[in-house]
């Protein structure tokens, strides 16, 4: 993990400045996808790997929410204090207004592990501290970096969130249709996820374009040092988020749980057994 965030660090320097030459200040955020598109890989790979054969395993689904929950709740929370002493806090207060995540993962949390989880069962695990300290140490000396947290996280769960939601929200129907042998389980049983889940009137694409405009017009009254700091923190938001998502549990067994139940799999396994049959016997 050490030497992939090193080597991403050595790949990226000279990507930054060269990037920074090309674009204007009005394409900022096509520069933040930029100087962050291998971490970013890394970071998908990764969720595909903990998650994509997972997704209807509410636990490790419930175990993905747990490790973004605090993030989040962080975020929303320093953004309101923020807002009130620096200008472009409150800009991005104002697209983010609505949309607040907080509330959905603890829906979402209650839903899956009870609903005093939270108050009585619940401790934060050392990686999510450790990315926390790091949040707080950033408010209290670089609050403008929190930027790049907000920017990549929510986009993170407008964009690739929508895509994990949808991919589950398949599987169920499968499972509802017993397109899965021997797992039919009433849709009206299944939780419906709050944290993917936005209704504030906006579409999807409406607040990502908000989100992204926002951040090209902050952009536009900051120093280039400042809009570098951006562009640095925001590979340090991917680096954060692998390490948080490694710790996700569970994915072996779902992995092979999944791969058990996969048509391919088991349409596989009859052919052997059929062929067995007839050479055999």
């Amino acid at each position: 993990m050490e030497r992939l965030q090193h080597e991403e660090s050595e790949n990226t320097e000279g990507t930054d400045s060269e990037t920074n030459e090309d674009l204007e200040v009005e394409d900022f955020t096509k520069l933040m996808g930029i100087s962050t598109r291998k971490v970013h890989k890394l970071t998908d790979l990764l969720v595909n790997a903990k998650l994509g054969l997972a997704l209807t395993d509410d636990k490790v689904w419930a175990e993905g929410l747990l490790i973004f929950y605090e993030i989040f709740h962080f975020l929303e929370e320093a953004l309101n204090r923020t807002r009130r002493r620096i200008e472009v806090f409150e800009r991005m207060s104002k697209v983010i207004s609505g949309i607040e995540r907080t509330a959905a993962f603890e829906q979402d949390l209650r839903s899956y592990y009870g609903n005093e989880f939270l108050v009585t069962n619940y401790s934060i695990r050392p990686s999510v501290g450790n990315y926390l300290r790091h949040l707080t140490s950033l408010e209290e000396r670089e609050p403008l970096r929190l930027l790049s947290y907000i920017y990549h996280l929510y986009l993170g769960l407008l964009s690739g969130g929508q895509i994990l939601k949808r991919k589950r929200e398949l599987q169920r129907k499968l499972v509802t249709m017993g397109g899965l042998i021997g797992n039919t389980i009433p849709e009206n049983q299944y939780h419906r996820d709050a944290v993917t889940q936005f209704n504030d009137g906006r579409s999807i694409q409406d607040i990502k374009k908000e989100i992204k405009f926002t951040m090209n017009d902050i952009a536009s009254d900051l120093s280039k040092d400042e809009r570098d700091s951006l562009l640095q923190e925001g590979i340090i938001v991917f680096r954060y988020n692998l390490e948080i998502i490694q710790t996700i549990e569970g994915t072996g067994r779902s992995a092979i749980l999944a791969l058990l139940k996969h048509p391919f799999f088991i349409c596989t396994i009859i052919v052997i057994i059929l062929l067995l049959c007839y050479f055999v016997f």
